[in-house]
């Protein structure tokens, strides 16, 4: 990292396992480092003895407001399944336990399934689920990939007026199917904020500044009634 002239570093984990070492190498070259999207294990940073502050997504809280809407929304006994991301990330169990808390007793969850955050995964899992479950009535998909794949299963099945579809990352595809109803909805992030604060708060670690050690960027429940907003939003990042 030195040889490389590197003066700060932003890391998005996908798991925390393996980044101890690294971040002691970060700590013992003076380079400050800036966690962004994945929050990383408390446990590995303390053991790395270095401070790395976090900007992004409160993943508990984003499932949480989706989990809210059904308890809002669906009838109590909703038959449910849950699409879990891969075993052991961070954000994986917080998305599955903020929409359960969110949704409380007005779900009875039927099925939970890794499909690890994949399509096809996604797809064969629903199979599955709806075999066993023919009167499921709500799929949460823990990101719009493990979606997109029930949906296609659903589809196949010729379930769609029965199985109801909310996923996770609001990805350009699945805005498209919240537009045609296909998915109930999706939890957008906005990774373009967790970009910009984490660049700015590196700067001022370089710089010896003061700086936000959290920031929670945000997140929205998007839906048929405010994605065309969410597109719009989105359109100034495309170029």
């Amino acid at each position: 990292m030195q040889q490389n002239g590197v003066d700060g570093i932003i890391i998005v984990p996908s798991a925390s396992e393996g980044l101890e070492t690294a971040l002691k190498k970060c700590k013992e070259a003076g380079i400050p480092v800036v966690n962004a999207d994945t929050l990383i294990n408390e446990d590995v940073v303390k053991n790395a003895g270095i401070e790395v502050p976090f900007y992004g997504t409160n993943n508990y809280e984003g499932a949480k407001l989706a989990g809210e809407y059904v308890k809002a929304n669906f009838e109590a006994g909703t038959k449910t399944a849950i699409l879990t991301g891969i075993e052991g990330h961070q954000n994986a169990a917080d998305r599955k336990n903020g929409f359960i808390d969110g949704a409380g007793d007005v779900i009875e969850i039927v099925a939970e399934q890794s499909a690890n955050w994949e399509v096809d995964q996604g797809y064969t899992a629903a199979q599955n689920i709806i075999s066993a479950n023919p009167d499921v009535k709500l799929f949460f998909a823990s990101n719009d990939n493990m979606g997109i794949g029930a949906l296609r299963a659903i589809q196949e099945a010729d379930l769609e007026d029965q199985i109801q579809i909310i996923g996770f990352d609001a990805v350009s595809e699945a805005l498209e199917l919240v537009d045609k109803n296909d998915f109930l909805g999706t939890v957008a992030q906005f990774p373009a904020k967790m970009g910009e604060v984490s660049v700015e708060n590196l700067v001022k670690m370089i710089n010896g500044e003061s700086y936000e050690t959290y920031i929670d960027t945000g997140c929205k429940l998007i839906m048929k009634d405010n994605v065309a907003e969410h597109k719009e939003y989105l359109a100034q990042f495309a170029d």
